[in-house]
């Protein structure tokens, strides 16, 4: 009954995409649809519950969570439903109930209407029925583009939005009028409402558009599917149902007192309507020529992967506070490649809670280790920064699994310059109710690229190089850290504790170190490889091509030796 993680890979006319989506419980198949701007990940709770009548399947709609986009920019909800049934064909569900809420619920009346051979009845929690003049309001002002701005002013606008969104309805109408008996969410819960709309970004308002655009009126008459319209009195699309005109005699419309009984109500339905049984879920599929994503199960959680190729040569472990996804480029020319998200970090166990998450260096090894243990061939391990410590400590405990380890950027820090880490740097990116932990947690990051170390904000600390200031980079390390926040400074301060020339000296596969030119530890690190590793040192570039050319020999020379 455990939930369980996975990335499906789906080829069409309009291209190869991934989705990755949530499964749990067994029997009969149900299909979870999520509203707009979350993920499958706002289903986690009611999974739990219903996992005793149905294997319940929640996937990332298209362009939210982890599923890619769309190839088109903009989609109609037909567009959506077909990509939704691309993902059913491509999992082996066959005849299948359908649950969607708010935006997944004008998905589930397309899916009815186009598919009725394989939906045997569709819930929709929710349903969107604006008049003409509130469409022209909605498409005009609720779906703004959301693009980052060098001074990290858009999260707070994103904060403020997200907040709004709990008040009035729609967010941008602040009559009197508009508001709702709602309860804004605690910091926490806007925490994670904040990462789902940064997972979306650009692509947020693809699905938004297409619910408030569906036309159901002239659709629900036409239904010959069993299907169940509801709401929660509190939720602001009920009025909607009222204005519901003619339907099919398969068409149920309710207006329950509270969400539990909605709930209720659609659990009744699909039981009284069930699918077929789904098959196991498929092994994912290999794509070409680009990054692709895997869900790997280990005993710390699952753990994605971000590959490149269909085998793995290198595996690349991150920084604290990153993740696959802010590996350096450097490893992207590199073939057959999977960048890892260490325990706690992006989309392994992803917390985002006051309890920091209880994981280690020891722990991020062991992750490592299961991940390694799995392959054909014996890969090199790349780690950057606390990743070089994960990557020396998983070759300690297994040696005949990897051929080499190359370390970027390692953390060869004097006692001194420790315990200003340890006093400054490592601060809680705690939520604030006001939002003031976005605009902490986004000039940290950027200080980090302007000054090392980061806190250190004088002429002594300046970088001399060309700084990567660009603000979606930025925008993705930020969100990372929030992600990890309690993880990652837990992890840096372990580092801090550790001595660089034992774990160099005690490593039984061949090491090589690296570090870019401009690095303020550039000199120290080449001169602990002269200390330690006899020479073993690399120095990369600033510049791209050159980085990874050196990064790329680097390997190499590891991996023969």
């Amino acid at each position: 009954m455990e939930l369980t993680r996975h990335m499906v890979t789906i080829a069409s006319g309009k291209g190869v995409r991934q989705v990755h989506y949530r499964r749990q419980g067994r029997g009969p198949a149900v299909l979870m649809l999520h509203q707009s701007p979350q993920s499958s990940r706002e289903f986690e709770p009611l999974m739990a519950e219903w996992a005793t009548d149905f294997t319940v399947l929640a996937p990332d709609t298209p362009g939210y969570g982890l599923s890619d986009p769309l190839a088109d920019t903009e989609a109609s909800m037909e567009d959506i439903a077909q990509a939704v049934m691309d993902f059913a064909d491509a999992i082996g569900l066959r005849r299948f109930g359908v649950f969607g809420y708010h935006t997944g619920g004008g998905m589930a009346v397309a899916l009815a209407h186009d598919f009725p051979e394989r939906v045997t009845t569709a819930v929709a929690n929710g349903l969107v029925m604006p008049t003409p003049e509130e469409l022209a309001a909605i498409l005009a002002n609720y779906l703004p583009p959301f693009k980052p701005t060098w001074d990290g002013s858009h999260l707070s606008w994103l904060w403020a939005r997200l907040r709004e969104q709990t008040i009035f309805f729609p967010w941008h109408d602040r009559r009197l009028q508009a508001r709702m008996k709602f309860a804004v969410p605690d910091a926490d819960g806007l925490q994670r409402n904040v990462r789902e709309f940064l997972l979306a970004a650009e692509h947020y308002t693809v699905a938004y558009r297409a619910a408030f655009a569906y036309a159901a009126g002239p659709v629900l008459p036409q239904l010959r599917v069993p299907t169940y319209i509801t709401a929660a009195a509190m939720d602001p699309l009920a009025s909607h149902l009222d204005r519901i005109g003619d339907r099919a005699d398969c068409v149920k419309i309710e207006v329950s007192p509270d969400p539990e009984a909605v709930l209720d109500g659609a659990l009744s339905q699909l039981l009284a309507c069930p699918g077929d049984a789904p098959p196991p879920a498929p092994a994912t599929q290999p794509v070409s020529k680009r990054p692709w994503q895997e869900i790997v199960a280990t005993q710390t959680g699952p753990c994605r992967l971000v590959r490149q190729g269909e085998k793995i040569e290198v595996i690349s472990l991150h920084d604290a506070g990153g993740s696959a996804l802010t590996t350096p480029g450097i490893i992207s020319g590199l073939g057959q490649v999977a960048a890892m998200d260490l325990p706690g970090h992006g989309e392994s166990a992803p917390r985002l809670a006051s309890d920091p998450p209880s994981v280690s260096l020891a722990d991020c090894a062991a992750a490592v280790l299961e991940v390694s243990a799995s392959l054909d061939l014996r890969p090199v391990l790349a780690g950057d920064g606390t990743g070089a410590l994960v990557a020396l400590m998983a070759a300690a405990q297994a040696p005949k699994q990897f051929r080499a380890v190359v370390l970027t950027n390692y953390p060869a820090i004097d006692e001194a310059m420790a315990s200003e880490w340890r006093a400054q740097g490592a601060p809680s990116l705690n939520a604030d109710w006001h939002g003031g932990h976005l605009s902490r947690a986004w000039h940290m990051v950027r200080d980090g690229r302007l000054f090392f170390p980061w806190f250190r904000r004088h002429p002594d600390g300046i970088i001399w190089t060309e700084a990567d200031l660009d603000p979606a980079a930025v925008q993705l390390v930020v969100r990372e850290h929030l992600t990890a926040d309690g993880a990652w400074q837990k992890l840096r301060l372990e580092q801090l504790d550790c001595d660089p020339v034992r774990l160099l000296a005690a490593c039984p596969v061949p090491v090589v170190l690296a570090a870019d030119r401009s690095h303020p530890l550039h000199d120290p690190i080449k001169s602990l490889a002269d200390h330690a590793l006899q020479g073993e040192f690399v120095s990369l570039d600033s510049r791209e091509a050159a980085t990874a050319k050196a990064f790329q020999e680097a390997v190499a020379a590891a991996g023969s030796s």
